[in-house]
């Protein structure tokens, strides 16, 4: 079932951070922390966060998009008194580095697509939040360029998709007027498409325009939300909540990490399928004594994202990867399992190996003890 769960947690918590990448492989980079501007980025793979390169310039309420290892951020601001940023820089997969300017400094906007075909819309262009701004800009991993205009003015919303197939939803158009409408981009106009629920701002959007997201965010009570809404390209239906509300989470992929819901926070979800269907490891019999004894390899299917495994009574080794008791897999990889037979003939050992709490028990028996022969003289 496509739900949110816990995944674990940023090594620093912060809001207003951009996200991009995948659910196996995210990338988050800046944002605050109890007013503390960061120049910090953090990858997760397989489950855990490390720490990636550092920023040249600290800023929040910036736009990121692209992939772990070949990001963009541009824009925001880098003090609570801002000065709005024109500058854009690019990842690696290890460092920051220089990108062309956008074409007008904003904040509070996002963006979407690739590091060589990216864009941008909205935000505002000052830090009184009275710039509020309907222009598009797209990028081809060098320069920025003018493009459409969306049809509602909206700061802090959410965006998804490509350069050439984006959606823009919610946000506000002045101070706390919320907006639930959407808008889709078709590589030069925008034109409206269908609301969410209920009006929100500072949400996050992700995915395509044919099968986008917006999660979190505040509504008009106002209260911080943990509600997840689903785009087929025209319509808006709910989807599963977020374990915690939050707004100003990152965006940019099925990853919401950190946010703000009266502090900053480092706790992380993920979207997704994280239950494989049932599988099963072909026991082992016939085994030497006192045996290292090896399984087949298994591929586990009916899930969508990274998701952790245990092993009881045995060692597993992910993708050819090293044995241990515990650890991740992403769909597509396989697993192995290992555990030394029993001392005793005819006797079985088991391994018991959990994957997204579905588990198989793999059987280790030795052989039979030698019939004594019976010489006769």
């Amino acid at each position: 079932m496509t739900v949110w769960t816990t995944g674990n947690s940023l090594g620093t918590a912060r809001s207003a951070a951009s996200g991009c990448g995948s659910s196996s492989a995210a990338l988050v980079s800046g944002g605050t922390n109890g007013g503390t501007f960061l120049t910090s980025s953090e990858e997760m793979n397989a489950l855990a966060w490390a720490s990636g390169g550092s920023l040249s310039t600290a800023r929040d309420t910036h736009a990121g998009f692209g992939s772990q290892t070949a990001g963009v951020v541009c824009g925001g601001r880098n003090t609570i008194t801002p000065t709005v940023l024109l500058g854009t820089e690019h990842y690696n997969g290890s460092s920051w580095s220089a990108g062309g300017s956008i074409s007008t400094a904003r904040m509070s906007f996002d963006g979407c697509g690739s590091q060589s075909a990216g864009m941008n819309c909205g935000g505002t262009i000052n830090g009184s939040y009275t710039g509020i701004v309907k222009s598009t800009q797209t990028y081809n991993g060098s320069t920025w360029s003018s493009s459409g205009a969306l049809s509602t003015y909206r700061m802090m919303h959410g965006v998804g998709g490509s350069q050439s197939a984006a959606f823009a939803v919610a946000g506000n158009n002045q101070f706390d007027a919320l907006l639930s409408n959407s808008e889709n981009y078709n590589g030069s106009t925008w034109s409206s498409s269908g609301s969410v629920a209920a009006a929100l701002t500072n949400v996050a959007g992700f995915g395509t325009q044919s099968a986008g997201r917006c999660c979190g965010g505040i509504n008009s009570s106002p209260a911080v939300v943990a509600t997840t809404s689903l785009y087929n390209g025209s319509t808006w239906s709910s989807g599963g909540s977020l374990v915690g509300a939050r707004y100003d989470t990152s965006g940019g992929c099925e990853v919401a990490a950190g946010g703000y819901n009266g502090s900053a926070l480092s706790t992380v979800e993920i979207y997704g399928d994280r239950i494989p269907s049932a599988f099963g490891f072909t026991d082992v019999v016939d085994a030497n004594l006192s045996t290292v004894t090896t399984s087949g390899t298994v591929t586990p299917t009916g899930y969508d994202v990274t998701t952790s495994w245990t092993v009881t009574g045995g060692e597993a080794s992910g993708d050819g990867g090293a044995w241990a008791t515990s650890g991740a897999i992403n769909p597509g990889q396989n697993i192995q399992l290992r555990a030394t037979s029993s001392a005793s003939y005819a006797t079985a050992v088991s391994a018991t190996l959990t994957i997204g709490g579905i588990s198989d028990v793999w059987y280790v028996t030795t052989r039979n003890a030698p019939v004594p022969q019976i010489i006769f003289l």
